[in-house]
């Protein structure tokens, strides 16, 4: 129990010195997830974090673009040697983000929105996670609903991908449609070498309304090479295409308002 306090303590400590970038500690969590993009997403992922800024790493993801055919079929991989990170900034109240969308060119695309804010319901469910006492609470992102341990003991409001808002650290979180699932791995209290807590830079940078666009241009190009005998077209993303369910339905939405105008 004395070990315990000292812990929680010391990590009391280090979050009170905001200011100070060394002092970063570390979660690590496993991703597994049936999107279609699970053999990106899944594998390790890291976070790490002080007081005011955190980065979530997809330390699994490919750090370079190319092409594989170690499962018998020949596809396009889109890497990041970043590892597709989420950056928070509480204070500035910003996330920026990658995301990948797979017709586009080699490099990920870069977000920047304000924090997600999710409207957790806190239960009063308890558990422990590898000795960390935590809490329960539901919340819904991305269009599924989740059920998150958290822990008061690490006083921050920070989670695996762009989960947060809670106050403590999520160090689980599952969807209850099954599809994803942030499992905890580790802790560390003080890290001595980590990346910068800083906003990814390598890729393409785009607003939501712009890459919008991208994409709608992307499919008049397709229906472009259509012939009298053949109509080229593209759909929407899958439902479950990334972590955000229904995350891009641009292209659904941009052809039922065109059927809807020439149907007047």
């Amino acid at each position: 129990m004395l070990a315990k306090q000292l812990t929680t303590l010391a990590i009391l400590l280090l979050l009170a010195n905001v200011e100070v970038d060394a002092q970063v500690m570390r979660a690590t969590y496993l991703i597994e997830s049936t999107t279609t993009l699970s053999e990106y997403h899944n594998g390790k992922g890291e976070l790490y974090f002080n007081a005011g800024k955190s980065l979530f790493i997809h330390a699994s993801w490919p750090g370079a673009s190319g092409y594989d055919s170690s499962e018998g079929k020949y596809r396009r991989v889109i890497g990041d040697k970043e590892g597709m990170p989420v950056f928070t900034d509480r204070k500035s109240n910003i996330q920026v983000y990658k995301s990948i969308y797979l017709a586009q060119k080699k490099t990920p695309w870069i977000f920047e929105d304000t924090i997600p804010r999710i409207n957790w319901s806190i239960t009063n469910n308890e558990k422990v996670i590898s000795g960390h006492s935590v809490l329960h609470a539901t919340g819904a992102y991305g269009d599924r609903i989740y059920d998150a341990w958290y822990s008061p003991e690490i006083p921050v409001p920070f989670g695996p991908y762009r989960l947060g808002g809670l106050p403590g650290l999520i160090l689980e979180a599952k969807s209850r449609d099954g599809v994803v699932n942030f499992e905890f791995a580790g802790f560390t209290a003080n890290v001595t070498e980590h990346p910068d807590l800083k906003a990814p830079v390598e890729g393409t940078h785009v607003s939501q309304d712009g890459f919008k666009d991208w994409v709608i241009k992307h499919l008049l190009r397709i229906e472009a090479t259509s012939t009298s005998e053949y109509q080229s077209t593209i759909g929407s993303c899958d439902t479950d295409y990334t972590i955000e369910k229904d995350r891009w339905p641009y292209i659904y939405e941009y052809k039922k308002e065109r059927a809807e105008a020439g149907n007047k």
